[in-house]
């Protein structure tokens, strides 16, 4: 028999033996085997055998016991039959096989006595193609060094030449079963299920795709009090690269290996060659929605039944209903146990899952692996924020995906009708509306792949910063485009982080490049939160530092055509005075004035902070504005207040006031107290200005200093400069 048939044979067997009962097994059969009677009687024959050989093999092991131990025992070619030894492991029972491997629980007895699983192919499997498989599993294990992966102990050969490796012994239960019975509550399996993805996550950065991800390749078992996973079972594994892994190992034809009903939809359709990260991600959400709803995605039961193309046809097409709407539609007592295993009552588990946590999971289960998360970080970073109830990156599809996904449900249909509207146009016009789709089709390409790449650098970023690694996430960064990137939530948080870094240390232009996107991605969150963000005071100050006039401007009436009617006392003070860090035309000034007569009207009857505030942003409203009495006035005022309260404002906020002085004394023609505010403006920037203009090896405590002072020396040096 040729070797591919043999394995394609081995495949269907290995399947039919995961099936719960005999008619569904049979109807499977009949299926798959339909044009192949002889494969369906050597199946028959193949299955009849495995029935009948567990009382073979539990007859042998009692004789085998009767003997003496020292007896020369191993796993023989000639006969099925289990002695009691290989090597130094003496063997104990079987604990678990698939179709060409049989797993056995064994003690070692030297050099040290431990129990470990022993795997090793069984007789009559060893071919060429399935003993470079079995080896495949045990490089990618033995590459593995984390504690929720089993360890590979040792390796060797039986004296019939057949590989083998022992392994850490898992004493454990599938993840499923463990969480219903020792009754976790959903923010506990989240919590687990995070460190199977930290898990997936070194795999990948191994080189390895797990393939196989399902509840019982996930066994929990509790140490110190505490659930302990582990990830067992990479014999389906794929490399990503050309490391030690031999890719095009794991493939047999065209069919795919591993469990149809936790596999995503571009592995079950490729045989498993067009797999990436993201197909661990899919598998992840399969496991992940029955450890949240109770019930699988997909019945394992219909997909064996069904046979593979009507079981390819259910992952490409049907949807995944939302897990709260299989909590919802379950009959009263069946909720009321299935949340007594999650320590929680009905109402209760339907509101943890309903919202953020089923578009974090449907986001893994998406058909297009393009709109999944880009790694398994990302997904453990998203369940952290949800356990932490912040923002969520999974969202809702949006109406235009809901229609393509409408369009290739109705492909036929569509098509037709896209014919009948071609027909009506002139053929001059037919051929350029394809030219020019057929460029943005392009274009688009592009552009997803720029963003996905984007979206990787930014993950990557976040993790390298929860590290501590700053300079590797800002290298990181400096390699993709701005305007690739997304606004969101994680986008936002790296780039302010680097900005104030970049800030710390006086690299002006650095931290404004980083500062450019918060605008754009701060569109996404209410206006009324953003001031509390700091990004108002970030921003402006670190345009003009770094001598970007043109996004300074254009910051500028940002803030104004946004903010320029709000009736919050904080965020009109920062638009005033971000918005007139440089000489601004009537126009703007006009813009501006109602948030400046908002802040007149303050006085009193606002904290102490918000007077000085306040007094500070009319201040410098007023000297813009032509009316340097006033902003005398004003400014007078701040500095009194300052002296009154010793330590309430920094000695550079303090300066900020001098140059809007000398500038205001000039224009009223106070001589003698224009010429001391210079002295004042002169000193401050001689004991400043040197390593104010040179960047830091040590950086500043915080980004508030550099930029109260960054506030002070941009109008010192502009009254400097108007000598």
């Amino acid at each position: 028999m040729p070797d591919a048939d043999r394995q394609i044979e081995l495949l269907l067997f290995d399947a039919a033996l995961q099936l719960a009962d005999e008619p569904t097994r049979r109807a499977f059969l009949d299926q798959t085997c339909a044009a192949h009677p002889e494969m369906r009687a050597r199946l028959d024959e193949l299955l009849d055998a495995h029935l009948a050989s567990d009382a073979y093999f539990s007859s042998v092991i009692q004789a085998c016991a009767a003997t003496a131990e020292s007896a020369p025992l191993d796993i023989l070619d000639d006969a099925p039959g289990l002695f009691n030894r290989l090597g130094a492991y003496r063997l104990l029972e079987r604990i678990g096989e698939g179709g060409c491997g049989v797993v056995y629980l064994a003690e070692q007895e030297s050099p040290v006595r431990r129990r470990v699983a022993l795997k090793v192919i069984r007789p009559g499997m060893d071919s060429e193609r399935v003993i470079a498989r079995f080896e495949m599993e045990r490089q990618a294990l033995a590459m593995m060094d984390h504690p929720h992966i089993a360890h590979v102990l040792d390796v060797g050969t039986t004296p019939y030449g057949r590989p083998y490796f022992a392994m850490e012994w898992v004493r454990g239960q599938k993840i499923t079963d463990f969480c219903n019975e020792q009754k976790i509550d959903i923010r506990q399996r989240l919590e687990l299920f995070i460190e199977v993805c930290q898990a997936i996550q070194h795999a990948h950065q191994k080189g390895v795709i797990h393939r196989d991800i399902k509840p019982s390749n996930v066994l929990v078992s509790m140490q110190d009090g505490k659930p302990q996973p582990k990830i067992i079972d990479f014999g389906i594994a794929k490399a990503t690269d050309d490391s030690e892994l031999k890719p095009g190992l794991t493939e047999v034809g065209s069919l795919p290996m591993g469990t149809l009903a936790s596999m995503s939809p571009e592995q079950a359709a490729s045989g498993g060659n067009n797999v990436d990260t993201r197909g661990d991600v899919y598998s992840l959400g399969i496991l992940l929605y029955e450890l949240v709803c109770g019930r699988p995605a997909f019945d394992p039961a219909e997909l064996g039944a069904l046979g593979y193309p009507a079981a390819l046809e259910i992952l490409q097409h049907r949807e995944v209903p939302l897990p709260s709407s299989i909590i919802a539609g379950l009959p009263s007592a069946a909720a009321a146990e299935s949340a007594a295993c999650r320590n929680s009552s009905p109402a209760k588990w339907l509101s943890s899952v309903k919202g953020d946590l089923d578009q974090v999971i449907m986001k893994c289960l998406e058909k297009d692996r393009s709109r999944r998360y880009e790694t398994v970080n990302g997904l453990a970073l998203d369940l952290t924020r949800f356990l932490a109830s912040e923002p969520v990156q999974a969202r809702p599809p949006s109406a235009l995906y809901r229609f393509r996904k409408f369009v290739a449900r109705n492909r036929a249909a569509c098509i037709f009708s896209l014919i009948i509207l071609l027909t009506v146009l002139a053929g001059f016009a037919v051929s350029t509306g394809m030219y020019l789709r057929e460029n943005a089709a392009l274009r688009e390409q592009q552009r997803l792949r720029q963003q996905a790449q984007a979206r990787a650098n930014v993950s990557q970023a976040s993790l390298l910063l929860s590290q501590g690694k700053t300079d590797e996430a800002d290298a990181i960064l400096r390699q993709t485009l701005l305007d690739t990137i997304e606004p969101s939530q994680e986008a936002t948080g790296v780039f302010r982080y680097l900005g104030d870094w970049h800030l710390m240390h006086h690299r002006w232009r650095a931290a404004a490049e980083c500062y450019q996107l918060l605008p754009l991605a701060n569109q996404f969150i209410p206006g009324e939160q953003i001031p509390n963000t700091g990004d108002m005071i970030r921003t402006a100050p670190a345009f003009v530092l770094a001598g970007m006039d043109t996004a300074y401007e254009q910051h500028r009436q940002a803030l104004i055509d946004r903010y320029a009617n709000t009736p919050i006392p904080n965020t009109a003070e920062q638009l005033v005075k971000m918005a007139l860090l440089k000489p601004a035309s009537p126009k703007i000034l006009e813009q501006l004035r109602p948030a400046a007569e908002f802040l007149k009207k303050l006085d009193q009857a606002e904290s102490l902070r918000m007077h000085i505030l306040a007094h500070t942003a009319v201040s410098l409203y007023e000297l813009r504005s032509g009316n340097p009495t006033a902003a005398i006035q004003r400014a007078d005022r701040v500095l009194e207040l300052c002296l009154q309260n010793p330590g309430y404002a920094s000695d550079d906020y303090q300066a900020f006031h001098h140059p809007i002085l000398l500038m205001a004394c000039r224009q009223t023609g106070n001589a003698t107290r224009a010429a001391a505010e210079l002295e004042q403006v002169k000193q401050y920037v001689q004991t400043h200005g040197e390593a104010f203009d040179h960047p830091s090896l040590a950086p500043d405590p915080s980004f508030i200093l550099p930029i109260e002072r960054g506030l002070a020396m941009i109008l010192a040096r502009e009254a400097l400069g108007a000598e």
